[in-house]
């Protein structure tokens, strides 16, 4: 089974995201961060994020606001990233795909409705399926459990640090794709050692 993460794996979803973390903060009428170092968090829990500009008792407005402005352009703002669907389209014959992602569960489903893949995954999970989010175990243990895949024939497949303490802590092999917000220096660095450019190449692999 392959396990993907979303963003910057799957799709393209920054500007929908980075727009709406500056909304947030302009609404709060606090200091606005430079968009770049907003797309470098991007893939950690929203209430994270938010921490980390924010004190702690304002964090709750924060995600109200957050989802309220993100919920209104997602969908129609985002986009698979080139290569994906052909992908996707290829390799969903030979093995079973799922998701992992720090977005809500109903988001994220939502999401690949909307852009025309959901049926070719068997499962999704997200932060309203499990106690804790990513890079805690629990979204990849919870796939196993619902589709019956033993850990060693999983592949986690996503472009983050997160996501390769997320592979590690949940003791599942690991391939990175170069299309979200870590470099390959840092992947390296974080302890990855198999990355590929994007998921279109895939199909190129023996999965």
């Amino acid at each position: 089974m392959l396990i993907f993460d979303l963003d910057g794996t799957l799709i393209d979803s920054y500007e929908p995201l980075v727009d709406s973390f500056v909304y947030v903060f302009q609404t709060l009428g606090t200091v606005v961060p430079p968009r770049d170092e907003i797309k470098g968090f991007i893939g950690y829990p929203l209430e994270e994020i938010l921490s980390s500009y924010l004190p702690r008792d304002r964090v709750p407005e924060a995600v109200k606001l957050f989802r309220a402005r993100y919920g209104q352009v997602v969908l129609r703002e985002t986009k698979l990233l080139p290569g994906a669907r052909s992908a996707l389209e290829s390799i969903s014959g030979r093995t079973s795909l799922a998701v992992a992602t720090n977005k809500a569960t109903e988001t994220a489903k939502n999401l690949l409705a909307s852009l025309g893949v959901a049926d070719l995954f068997t499962a999704v999970v997200g932060t309203s399926c499990v106690s804790h989010p990513k890079p805690h175990p629990d979204m990849v243990h919870r796939l196993l459990d619902l589709t019956g895949c033993p850990a060693e024939e999983a592949l986690l497949i996503g472009d983050s640090i997160i996501d390769v303490h997320f592979a590690r802590e949940s003791g599942v092999d690991l391939l990175c794709v170069l299309t979200g917000s870590s470099s390959p220096e840092e992947l390296a660095a974080a302890g990855a050692s198999d990355i590929i450019p994007d998921v279109g190449y895939l199909p190129r692999l023996c999965l």
